[in-house]
């Protein structure tokens, strides 16, 4: 027999605006509301907040269109070339495949070491660095050398000014602002969203178009399947997809490597575990592909940070018809949340789940499956997900070599949810060179 999820007690027209405006504090009140699926209201819009991972598993794992990305999702960060028909979301993650594959892998394997050497080497001793901005400019070069194979036309503080413009549409003030305000109603953070895209585009309209003239793996993955007459990825979709890289992909990276520098400064006992591991483990001074295997307590240090800060605080998603989730019906044109912050904080999935605990990922684990979905699932999750983890564990296990990591300053880490769930006011750390 078919439900409607229970409402979470909200006030007379704002309903529950006043409390979605803190997203985080309201997911975790849903969280600990009865029901599974809780209902709320901002304004005049209904919004369902999802909170049980078998459910969260089905709306995922939908591939019929009943759950779409949010226009607010489309427009801001996934259509850089137009409307994209959801048909062919499967086609522009297949073209992922040469890259995460293990040829793929083993092909890019001395440029992936050799850029994190060159970029760690150039982190004087001794110096106060904001790791958020570093790892933004390693998230640039990654892509720029390794994925697309071009000059990158921005600087490191030009593409990290240009995701701001993004990322700061998604606050949930200017969110809020965009439900109620229509288009042509001028504000700071429409005009910035738009230069942002400006600036996007023409990186984007840069790019070769002939998959002859590039090595880039990414790239010209796209371009050959853009170039096959049954394939629906046309060269402007190819070109969208490198948009969502550059931004949708590389900023969460970037914030989880940034949030797990933190964890280390802070957390003496957690860094030298990562140090011991990585003298045992690492030949020379820089991590390698072939290391990887054994990194792994580094690996737990990165999927603890995911879990407790996840940069993906909750995934939107929008009912493109009426549905039904588990025993509830939904109608047509609701939001639905998916909220990674409050399952992953979930005391029903995790012993003790706020407290940081890196060895919680040791051996088998027996949390339920979505239960943990910092990536993601189903027919739209991350595709560089395996390359993510790869990534992070080189990255970190050079950095626990390398250098002993303090904290610059005695402040907690704040952080604010906009595109990631990005820290406040940066995270910087000094680094000290080791004997």
């Amino acid at each position: 027999m078919s439900q409607t999820p229970s409402r979470l007690d909200g006030v007379p027209i704002l309903g529950n605006a006043h409390q979605a405006i803190n997203p985080l504090d309201f997911v975790e009140q849903c969280r600990d509301h009865p029901s599974p699926v809780v209902r709320a209201h901002a304004g005049p819009k209904t919004l369902y907040v999802v909170v049980q991972p078998r459910l969260v598993r089905d709306v995922l794992n939908s591939r019929d269109g009943r759950y779409r990305k949010p226009e607010h999702i489309r427009y801001g960060i996934d259509n850089f070339g137009g409307e994209i028909d959801p048909s062919v979301v499967s086609q522009t993650r297949s073209a992922w495949e040469p890259v995460m594959s293990s040829d793929g892998v083993q092909a890019y394997a001395k440029t992936l070491t050799g850029l994190v050497d060159e970029f760690l080497s150039g982190w004087d001793t001794g110096t106060v660095r904001n790791v958020h901005e570093e790892f933004r400019e390693l998230c640039l070069r990654l892509a720029c050398e390794l994925f697309l194979d071009v000059e990158s036309p921005l600087t490191g503080p030009q593409y990290s000014e240009m995701v701001d413009g993004f990322s700061q549409r998604f606050s949930p003030k200017n969110v809020a602002i965009d439900e109620v305000l229509p288009d042509w109603v001028p504000r700071l953070s429409q005009r910035e969203h738009r230069t942002s895209r400006a600036h996007l585009k023409t990186f984007l309209d840069g790019l070769p178009t002939d998959p002859e003239s590039t090595n880039g793996m990414l790239l010209s993955s796209l371009l050959d399947a853009s170039a096959d007459p049954d394939s629906k990825i046309s060269e402007s979709l190819a070109r969208n997809e490198v948009g969502v890289l550059l931004i949708g992909a590389m900023e969460p990276f970037a914030v989880g490597l940034a949030i797990a520098c933190h964890q280390m400064a802070v957390r003496p006992d957690v860094q030298a575990e990562m140090h011991w591991e990585s003298r045992e483990v690492v030949e020379g001074t820089t991590a390698s592909l072939g290391d990887i295997r054994e990194l792994q307590y580094t690996e737990q240090v990165f999927r603890e940070t995911l879990r407790l800060h996840p940069p993906l605080y909750t995934m939107f998603r929008e009912t493109a018809a009426a549905v039904s989730l588990g025993p509830y019906d939904l109608e047509s044109g609701a939001q639905v949340w998916l909220p990674q912050w409050a399952i992953h904080r979930d005391a029903s999935h995790f012993d003790d789940p706020e407290t940081y605990d890196p060895t919680r990922w040791a051996g088998e684990n027996d949390h339920s499956p979505f239960a943990y979905f910092p990536f993601g699932g189903g027919p739209r999750h991350c595709p560089a997900r395996r390359l993510s983890l790869m990534l992070a564990k080189l990255v970190l296990a050079t950095i626990a070599l390398r250098y002993e990591v303090t904290p610059a300053t005695t402040e907690t880490l704040a952080v604010r949810p906009e595109l990631a769930l990005r820290p406040t006011s940066g995270v910087d750390l000094v680094f000290s060179g080791r004997e």
